[in-house]
């Protein structure tokens, strides 16, 4: 028995010395039922409450052992993938092409020293000097101007906030890209391999 249950009877036993204090230890009253009526209904309470949590408590095991059960299925399920050679979710799959893998090299890719071009012809020159400035320049003419730690980085891709407020973003890849988001040279500008500065 548990101390619940050990208390639940202390506590049926105590009512019905209580009862009997009460009718005369005994005595029949008008309908002819004595106190032990009373136990007789509280006992089978108190014995349903624990066939209700026995119950409860193998329903629980049951899922425990049905959910260990499942994550074994899965393990070995995803280690036969693996050695037949189907990509997991680690890999990269055509659905997430849009998310580029991290690279250090890509970190200070403004040192590389590229020449962007767009679709209209514009050539985009980016600059760095020894104080962390960066500075675009749009056939020549120096455009817009920032720091190398004013960016937001999403997905590896670095988009920087310029003096004048203008969004320049920084797209890693083969080849790079790199996009004006507003201004009269806003647009995407593709790494052009061959021309280095």
């Amino acid at each position: 028995m548990t101390k619940r249950n050990v208390r639940c009877l202390i506590g049926i036993f105590m009512a019905a010395a209580m009862l009997c204090g009460l009718n005369g230890c005994g005595d029949a009253d008008d309908n002819g039922d004595d106190g032990r009526v009373v136990i007789e209904v509280e006992d089978k309470q108190v014995t349903e409450q624990d066939t209700f949590s026995e119950k409860e408590q193998t329903a629980s095991s049951e899922e425990s052992k049905e959910t260990e059960k499942a994550a074994s299925v899965e393990k070995s399920e995803k280690a036969d993938r693996v050695e037949s050679g189907e990509k997991t979710e680690k890999e990269p799959s055509g659905e997430d092409l849009d998310k580029v893998l991290p690279s250090a090299a890509d970190d200070e890719w403004y040192i590389k020293g590229n020449i962007y071009t767009d679709d209209k012809g514009n050539r985009l020159e980016v600059f760095f000097n020894d104080y962390g400035t960066l500075e675009f320049a749009v056939n020549g003419l120096s455009l817009y101007i920032t720091t190398v730690d004013n960016f937001q980085q999403e997905n590896n891709w670095k988009v920087y906030t310029c003096d004048d407020g203008t969004m320049i973003g920084y797209y890693p890849g083969e080849p790079a890209h790199i996009e004006i988001c507003d201004g009269d040279y806003a647009g995407i500008y593709e790494a052009d391999g061959d021309k280095v500065r």
